[in-house]
């Protein structure tokens, strides 16, 4: 936001210097070069592509040529194709940090809601799956290989 802010200040203190009191009185007025608020405003409506060809038309005609192309279409180049969309692009992902943000916060909040005995219950059932828990009972002794046809058969 700074750089944008220093970037259509010195834009604006340059359309000042090239195009002050350059107009003539019988053009339509869109919008001047005039005073730093007239100027600022210029840049502003340049930058949200808003009716800015009837500026620079009124300008082209009455200025140098050159100068008042090069400073549109760097004005455009820079400003809008690049620094906008920068722009766009950090509050975007600002925006994206804080949704992450919040859905941790609330998963984390529905999990302080468990009691200590559900998150265990599912810790366990977790690793139920993962391994294989061989039962420990003294009735039922089997060995390594009678464990595994067994635990083969209750998986088919």
């Amino acid at each position: 936001m700074i750089l944008l802010g220093v970037f259509i200040f010195t834009y604006t203190l340059v359309g000042l210097e090239l195009f002050a009191y350059r107009r003539g009185e019988d053009e339509l007025d869109v919008s001047r070069f005039d005073t730093f608020l007239q100027s600022f405003l210029s840049v502003f409506i340049v930058l949200a592509n808003d009716n800015w060809t009837s500026i620079y038309f009124a300008y082209y005609r009455t200025t140098e040529k050159i100068s008042t192309t090069i400073f549109f279409v760097t004005l455009i180049i820079i400003g809008q194709l690049i620094l906008l969309n920068l722009f766009t692009a950090v509050i975007v992902e600002n925006f994206e940090q804080i949704s992450v943000r919040n859905d941790l916060v609330n998963k984390l909040s529905d999990l302080k809601g468990n009691s200590l005995f559900e998150r265990m219950s599912k810790f366990v059932c977790f690793w139920k799956k993962k391994v294989k828990i061989k039962p420990n009972n003294k009735i039922d002794q089997l060995t390594d290989e009678e464990y595994m046809e067994k635990q083969r058969l209750l998986d088919e």
